[in-house]
């Protein structure tokens, strides 16, 4: 184990206000195991409880471990700075959250992946809840045409002809 150094902890000027209000550790402490890690700028971190673990692994995510910053003590050379702890098993965790990581575009492509599918299946739903009134006269028409993606209203006009006012009625000031 190496003698503590005095630049250690001025190092990062921004962990003197660690302890204040406003300052957020989940945004924080990737940006500056970024700095410190250059192997962290392929990853993306998140903040997961115990409670979560099981899903956050399912989609992807790996525990972040204390083999991965190749060092003697990881209580002296980043628990201190950065206000880390380890558990028994080694996983990395900032309070009471595991620290977790995939790899950016590991996680930018499943985003998109989500995004394709929503789309894709928010336009089956409209698809197939079209709608017109009964009294429209391209009722038919609109229903069966495979076109039309999204619902059509045609209820803007009631019955004597003229358009409907959008809005609250105007007082009665009789």
């Amino acid at each position: 184990m190496s003698h503590p150094k005095a630049s250690d902890w001025k190092k990062h000027e921004e962990l003197l206000r660690a302890d204040t209000r406003g300052w957020n550790p989940q945004k924080r402490l990737p940006e500056l195991l970024r700095k410190e890690y250059p192997w962290a700028n392929d990853f993306a971190f998140g903040f997961i409880d115990k409670n979560n673990l099981a899903h956050a692994r399912a989609n992807g995510w790996e525990f972040l471990m204390t083999s991965a910053f190749d060092i003697e003590s990881f209580n002296d050379a980043v628990g201190l700075r950065f206000g880390l702890t380890t558990d028994a098993a080694g996983h990395v965790m900032a309070g009471s959250n595991y620290v977790l990581i995939q790899p950016r575009d590991f996680k930018e492509k499943m985003q998109r992946k989500r995004n394709e599918e929503f789309e894709e299946s928010f336009s089956k739903s409209m698809e197939n809840n079209r709608f017109a009134i009964s009294e429209d006269p391209r009722r038919e028409e609109i229903l069966q045409d495979e076109s039309l993606s999204y619902s059509t209203f045609s209820e803007d006009v009631i019955e004597d002809g003229k358009p409907r006012r959008r809005g609250r009625p105007p007082k009665n000031k009789g």
